[in-house]
């Protein structure tokens, strides 16, 4: 048996072949057909007797296979001598193409799409063909060109954002300055916090707030409160930071009498503080500690 041959499904095809001499060495060249020396089987069916004998062409000979005979996947036709042998027997293996029923659906003798018609022609810039770059309709030059298409320069703005390039890294160089901000901050805060919270329970202890806000620098809030005048409160001497903040927590704070002569703040003894008594002058008025 010959190899395979491909033939096109439903097309009427002739296809050469050799016969051997019954001592399997030599060609028959000289071999006749006769009635059911040649059969066809189409996809594993029944086999019937060709309509065309086979033909000698010499050394070799042929068969015309009709339209009818090529309708299948898989055609074989078997050469069986009927008389005495004088052949050896012999068969013809045949597999179609470009059809949806033959073996092979691409059509081999499409040369434009080979049959598949799920593509386009491959006419370059005709309509429903396949697009190239010249300076046809459907030139990919000019379509990249376009505003609305991918640019080498919306590319590279692409690339920017993406992780490590330049915008990127400067939105990592933001956020990273604003978390040492905010620490900062926070660290400062917390030392606000941490010398309010020990003020004294008694505002009167001037020792004691003195002590706590003797790390505040002096060039802040002065050593002094230069610009009050010992005539707007009696605390004695020179106004210090410490008295200032002792006067106003303690008129805030404690029991305070407002008479037209005086103003008196008392302590949590009910007894009047010496140098908590101002001469400022207004209608008589109590108001006690919360």
């Amino acid at each position: 048996m010959q190899g395979i041959f491909l033939r096109k499904y439903g097309v009427e095809t002739k296809v050469d072949f050799v016969l051997f001499g019954t001592t399997g060495v030599d060609f028959k060249s000289d071999a006749s057909h006769a009635a059911g020396d040649t059969t066809v089987m189409k996809d594993e069916g029944d086999e019937a007797s060709t309509t065309n004998a086979f033909v000698d062409e010499g050394k070799g000979y042929s068969i015309t296979l009709t339209a009818t005979e090529m309708q299948a996947a898989r055609v074989v036709v078997y050469v069986v001598d009927q008389g005495t042998k004088a052949w050896l027997d012999t068969a013809i293996v045949i597999e179609t193409y470009g059809n949806a029923s033959a073996m092979h659906a691409m059509d081999f003798d499409d040369a434009v799409r080979g049959g598949m018609t799920a593509l386009p022609n491959a006419a370059a810039d005709a309509a429903g063909g396949l697009p190239i770059s010249d300076a046809g309709a459907l030139d990919l030059d000019a379509k990249l060109a376009n505003t609305n298409e991918v640019t080498a320069a919306r590319m590279g703005a692409l690339t920017d954002w993406i992780n490590g390039g330049r915008l990127d890294l400067l939105l990592d160089q933001v956020i990273s300055d604003l978390a040492t901000a905010t620490a900062y901050i926070d660290t400062e805060v917390a030392a606000v916090k941490a010398k309010t919270d020990n003020l004294p329970s008694d505002p009167a202890d001037a020792s004691v707030v003195a002590a706590d806000i003797a790390g505040v620098p002096a060039a802040v809030i002065g050593a002094t409160l230069s610009d009050l005048s010992d005539t707007d409160i009696d605390l004695g001497g020179t106004i210090t930071v410490a008295k200032a903040i002792r006067a106003v927590f303690n008129r805030f704070y404690r029991k305070v009498i407002q008479t037209a002569a005086a103003q008196t703040v008392y302590n949590d003894s009910n007894a009047a503080i010496a140098d908590m008594v101002t001469n400022k002058t207004e209608t008589t008025t109590t108001r006690n500690s919360t």
